[in-house]
């Protein structure tokens, strides 16, 4: 790997782990009170939970092989996406549109990441 990809790598990677707490604040307490049923507060809490597993995740490969970090990538869209999902369903609040741009925005770094650095992995 080239020494240009390996930064660009590492700086996708910082910023998808800097995006994801980000995305965590949008989960406060209020947040759940904002929900249609009682469902959905758990399916935000465990969508939460999720989100803090991933980022823990995310930061725990930034050294790894190149074939974890990509499984790891591939895990975190696919956390990401289901968490946008109960947000979508779920969420009421008047942040809701912003927590979801967020997720998307999280999405987008993370599919440039996979492009970038795992091929057809």
């Amino acid at each position: 790997m080239s020494y240009s990809l390996a930064v660009a790598n590492r700086t996708m990677h910082m910023r998808i782990v800097v995006l994801v707490p980000i995305l965590l604040l949008c989960l406060e307490p209020a947040a759940f009170a904002a929900t249609t049923t009682p469902t959905c507060t758990r399916e935000l809490a465990a969508a939460e939970t999720s989100l803090l597993k991933t980022l823990v995740h995310l930061d725990s490969i930034a050294k790894g092989h190149q074939d974890e970090k990509c499984a790891v990538y591939h895990k975190h869209v696919e956390i990401v996406t289901k968490a946008r999902e109960v947000f979508v369903r779920c969420m009421t609040s008047p942040e809701r549109e912003t927590d979801i741009d967020q997720l998307d925005g999280s999405l987008r770094d993370t599919y440039g990441v996979i492009a970038r650095s795992c091929g057809d992995q």
